[in-house]
């Protein structure tokens, strides 16, 4: 059995208003029209039957007869107005009391003439109000205090009604004419009518007050959920975290097993292990910062269908884009859709700030290929076990044995096709990933142009191999130099794509940003002006780069804390492009750190690899020092991190130390675009207003270098290092004033790329 249908505002407005009526009430005129529509009464239907009847009235003869003939008199004998009324005071009685029953039936006559044009012209107002009251009806149905603002609504339109159907009536018996113009001398009937009126604007007054109250408190409510659903992904994120456990002690336990021993034989001959968990960890960071609803459009374009359901003859992909545009984004959101799937992938993110070597390239893929394998059948087939017997140094090893591993691969999978194993479309492909191969543009560093090469070289050749089962996705920049490796395969040029991405990736921040501002059930006047105004700036301005766009996000976030401010911002404080906000970040350093400021960000822009902390502080500290040849620790900057934000980030880094995973904190530019920047303009810091001609505040690659030339010019360097028994027992290698090396931070870097800079 269905429940009740719920009544409309207006049905509840009926039922109240006609059980206020006497029974007499109900049986007779508009009343008994009401209660014969039942429960199929709308506002639109008694409207236009109030509407016809009042025409009707206007037109019946006698009605046109009356004001035909009273309007001209009544128009003449208002013009004397003034004199009736001196009369009727000033005469004696009786004579009097016919000036004043004159003044009487003018009145009344003035306004038996109104009252029609007064009906007429609110019945034709109703229906816009009848249409707006519709329309809160729909948008705040779910609003107890709007439904009953609107119930109030509908009774004072019956009473409106009802008092017109009373005054339509009148006309519609003999003589009725001029007994409604003597019920016209007293003013009983049109107040009643105005009164309705004054009642009806009262509360299309409330409606409109109560409207924005409802809306604040929406959206209160909403983010409201959106902090509910952060929480349950959090919880979510902790669920797949125990779950990645459980699978890996579960792998421990299948040790045991001859396969599970050959599995972590060969896993320790790749290693890559280090090199997968970065990969990993990036790809998660990605995810993790993607906004929601954003590189969807991908799965559906027909470029990226063709090559992912293998109907394109071409087994390689290229997606092109600048910096900032969101590649390798696009990248883990391609990648996700293939480990839903449950389709064997694997990914490598190339870092502008990591030399990783076309071996660890291929190794880190092995790796992960040979996960998806194990995972799934529990075997390691011979030859790929008699392969890892090779030496791990050499590439071609390496390359030998991903051509088995895929070979083997694409044999299990294919016999599994048409089995419940096995259902989706692309069950027999293996997919590739890799991001960032810009190394192919490289100019200064050739070294990272040999490998990116290795890299390119490498993977289509074994894409060659296996042109039906091996997909090959590579993300890099649009440069010419690109293009020439890249030219001949299909191509998705983000340029052309990503800007609705980064317009929804605004208009949400936007609304967070405005709904943020708007304490409690308050909302500014101006609220919807400011949230499309800073809309269209940052929209504008930003185009197709989401790095663009976060940093400006990032900024009204932690800057504006008003509407004026966000007028202020968008005013004065939205540069026209990154490398302007660059500029404008640079700006802020203090002058009295300028010194500071261009030699870390030398150091870290320049570094061959990651710099620690206390690299960064020993370096400073050599530059530092009075003695070129001594180190003055003294000199040490307290407060380092304070220079890093926005630019330099601080990460965990994993390295292998004396068979062990050690954990250190290095410093990273957060991306290249910063590098690019700083290479252009190294001057930046030189070209401020408040710097001295005669200061030396240039970002340099040569920095770095020179730096660790003064360092490893040390007195305590100047022999060879002995090893030696320390304190705890321990051994070390300490220098000739017997100091540990421990103690010197710098030593390992400074004594292997002393004599390399880019």
């Amino acid at each position: 059995m269905g429940s009740p249908t719920q009544m409309t505002p207006f049905q509840d407005a009926v039922t109240k208003w006609i059980s206020n009526l006497s029974p007499k009430k109900k049986k007779h005129g508009f009343v008994a029209f009401i209660i014969s529509l039942d429960n199929h009464a709308t506002a639109e239907t008694v409207q236009e039957a109030v509407m016809q009847l009042e025409r009707s009235s206007e037109d019946k003869a006698s009605s046109k007869i009356m004001i035909k003939v009273l309007q001209p008199i009544i128009t003449v004998l208002k013009d004397y107005y003034g004199v009736v009324d001196v009369l009727s005071n000033a005469d004696p009685m009786p004579t009097a009391i016919i000036w004043g029953a004159l003044k009487i039936v003018i009145d009344g006559c003035a306004r038996f003439m109104g009252i029609y044009d007064t009906i007429k012209n609110e019945l034709r107002g109703l229906k816009t109000q009848i249409e707006r009251l519709t329309d809160y009806e729909d948008l705040y149905g779910d609003s107890t205090a709007m439904q009953g603002e609107l119930s109030n609504s509908y009774i004072n339109l019956l009473r409106f009604w009802h008092q017109i159907n009373k005054e339509c009536n009148r006309c519609t018996y003999p003589l009725t004419e001029i007994s409604a113009i003597s019920r016209a001398t007293a003013s009983f009937g049109t107040k009643k009518l105005q009164d309705i009126l004054n009642d009806m604007q009262r509360d299309a007054t409330n409606i409109e007050r109560l409207a924005p109250i409802i809306n604040a408190r929406r959206q209160r409510h909403e983010r409201e959920d959106a902090d509910l659903e952060r929480r349950e992904a959090a919880l979510e994120r902790a669920a797949i975290k125990q779950e990645r456990v459980e699978a890996f002690t579960w792998r421990q336990k299948q040790q045991d097993s001859i396969p599970g021993l050959r599995f972590r034989e060969i896993s320790t001959w790749l290693g890559a292990h280090l090199v997968t968990e970065r990969n990993k960890r990036h790809h998660r960071d990605i995810i993790d910062a993607r906004f929601d609803n954003t590189c969807d459009w991908l799965l559906e374009l027909s470029l990226y269908k063709d090559w992912h359901s293998g109907q394109s003859a071409d087994s390689i992909i290229w997606l092109s884009g600048g910096p900032g545009i969101g590649k390798s984004t696009l990248c883990s959101r391609a990648v996700e859709q293939q480990k839903h799937c449950g389709i064997p992938v694997a990914v490598h993110y190339c870092r502008f700030d990591e030399q990783i070597t076309a071996l660890q390239t291929v190794q880190s893929l092995s790796d992960q290929l040979l996960d998806y394998y194990w995972l799934r059948y529990k075997d390691i087939p011979e030859r790929l076990y008699t392969c890892s017997q090779r030496s791990a140094s050499d590439l071609e090893n390496a390359q030998s044995f991903i051509e088995l591993l895929v070979e083997e691969f694409v044999r299990r999978l294919e016999s599994s096709v048409g089995t419940s194993e096995s259902k989706q479309p692309s069950a027999s492909r293996i997919y590739l990933f890799i991001d960032g191969l810009d190394g192919l543009a490289e100019e200064r560093d050739m070294s990272a142009l040999k490998e990116a090469k290795k890299v390119f070289n490498s993977l289509t050749k074994l894409v060659t191999a296996f042109p039906k089962n091996l997909r090959l996705w590579f993300s890099t920049r649009d440069e010419s130099a690109t293009r020439a490796y890249f030219e001949k395969h299909p191509q998705v040029d983000l340029q052309n794509h990503v800007e609705e991405d980064v317009a929804k990736y605004i208009g949400n921040s936007v609304l967070r940003i405005i709904d943020d501002l708007a304490f409690g059930d308050d909302v500014h006047e101006d609220e919807d002006e400011v949230r499309a105004y800073l809309f269209g700036e940052l929209q504008r301005r930003a185009k197709d780069n989401f790095l663009f766009a976060t940093l400006m996000i990032k900024r009204l976030q932690h800057e504006v804390g008003s509407f004026d401010e966000i007028i202020e911002f968008v005013q004065n404080g939205i540069p026209e492009d990154l490398e302007h906000e660059y500029k404008r970040i640079f700006e802020r350093y203090s002058k009295f750190k300028l010194k500071y400021v261009t030699q870390v960000f030398s150091f870290v822009a320049f570094a061959k690899v990651p710099l620690r902390l206390e690299e960064i502080e020993e370096l400073i500290c050599m530059n530092s020092s009075a003695n070129s040849t001594t180190i003055d620790r003294t000199k040490r900057l307290v407060r380092l991190p304070q220079l890093f934000a926005p630019l330099i980030e601080v990460r965990e880094y994993c390295y292998e130390k004396h068979s062990s995973i050690s954990k250190d904190l290095t410093c990273h530019l957060f991306h290249s675009s910063v590098k690019d920047f700083l290479i252009q303009n190294p001057r930046v810091v030189q070209d401020r207003e408040d710097v001295k001609e005669d200061q030396c505040l240039l970002i340099t690659n040569d920095a770095i270098s020179k730096a660790c030339i003064s360092y490893l010019s040390q007195d305590r360097f100047a022999a060879l290092l002995r090893k030696a028994a320390l304190e705890d027992g321990t051994k070390s290698w300490i220098t000739a004033s017997g100091e540990s090396i421990n103690d010197h931070k710098l030593l390992t870097y400074a004594a292997k790329y002393w004599d390399k800079r880019e």
